[in-house]
């Protein structure tokens, strides 16, 4: 059965728990060996696949370079089958060695996904195929989708969706729909039940939805103001809708497009590209309030990311108000006395949430 994976602190608590119950005559000495079997501090590898992990960026950027060197002294056929070839063989070695070496088989599937992206780049100069460069990065994006599925591997599969993204920000100046993106974002989530449910993972499939939104809205002109509205409506969306996939990362990240999109509606600059806005200071300044009691609710429940939102909020209305009249020591004083007491409320909410097991 495959252990739990919990932070040092959480399994230290459990540890002395199990022993507290043992020494209670409640659970006997296999009892707790078995319960303690179960769980497994996780990170506690670190330290070696952070090193094979750079081991492994340096030797793919090492073959990159040296092919990219002496790519024009060799025949197209050859160009073509050098990639192929080191592509076919990393992966077969990180295949082979998952089992009995899961570092260094994990440190080859890194490798082969840098010789993947590189040989379309190299591929495509010399087969001299056409298009945007963005292109690339889609489908080096695609291509390794499969293999961050079949290894079950978070790092690459949020590799390619930063590729995606890469993508998506290049096609701001073209006409064309860029369609994948339509398929790609349900297929993210989707596939994610292969990484174990990844996080980090979800995070980043949020973020290429909300880029999405940035792009469809540019790409129909709308004003600043409505592309601003999409996201504040993508964030409460992601808070408000009960999912099962990572619920605390959709509300998290919920919050944060909801906070830094609520903090650019309170400004009246947004609403003045509005014809129909006769008083956008007053709908901005409206919005501000609307905006900071909502996340008092918030802060109350409690989510300490609003706590954070509402400082932000706070101190962007006190440097516009007072920034020009208050002495520059008075002024720079009372703010660090307001983030202190931030600081300290913030200290208070993360104690309390330990407190009661969250």
């Amino acid at each position: 059965m495959e252990k739990r994976k919990i932070n040092k602190k959480l399994h230290t608590f459990i540890k002395g728990e199990v022993e507290e119950y043992q020494n209670r005559d409640i659970i006997d000495e296999s009892q707790h060996a078995q319960i303690m079997d179960i769980y497994e501090v996780s990170g506690e590898n670190n330290f070696v696949k952070i090193v094979v992990t750079i081991g492994a960026v340096l030797v793919g950027l090492g073959f990159m370079s040296f092919i990219a060197s002496n790519w024009e002294q060799l025949s197209k056929p050859v160009k073509f089958s050098v990639v192929m070839v080191a592509f076919l063989v990393s992966m077969y070695a990180s295949y082979r060695l998952e089992d009995e070496y899961p570092k260094i088989s994990v440190s080859m599937l890194y490798i082969s996904s840098l010789i993947f992206g590189s040989g379309i780049f190299l591929n495509g100069q010399t087969f001299n195929y056409g298009g945007h460069f963005s292109s690339a990065f889609l489908l080096w994006g695609i291509g390794i989708i499969p293999m961050a599925a079949f290894f079950s591997d978070r790092i690459l599969f949020v590799f390619s969706q930063i590729l995606v993204i890469v993508y998506l920000g290049g096609r701001f100046e073209f006409w064309n729909m860029a369609y994948p993106i339509i398929i790609l974002i349900p297929a993210y989530y989707y596939l994610n039940r292969y990484i174990e449910n990844s996080k980090i993972g979800t995070f980043f499939t949020n973020l290429l939805l909300v880029n999405f939104i940035i792009y469809m809205a540019d790409r129909y002109n709308a004003e600043g103001v409505y592309t601003t509205l999409l996201i504040f409506a993508a964030g409460a969306a992601m808070y408000y809708i009960p999912i099962a996939l990572n619920k605390n990362i959709f509300r998290v990240e919920g919050i944060i497009f909801m906070g830094i999109s609520g903090i650019m509606l309170t400004y009246k600059d947004m609403w003045a590209d509005l014809s129909y806005v006769s008083r956008p200071n007053t709908v901005a300044v409206i919005f501000g309030i609307l905006l900071i009691a909502w996340f008092l609710w918030l802060a109350s429940r409690p989510h300490v990311s609003a706590v954070v939102f509402i400082c932000i909020i706070i101190f962007r209305y006190y440097f516009d108000t007072f920034y020009d009249f208050m002495p520059k020591s008075l002024f720079f004083m009372v703010g660090g006395l307001v983030l202190l007491g931030f600081g300290y409320y913030i200290e208070n909410m993360r104690k309390r949430g330990e407190a009661d097991g969250e």
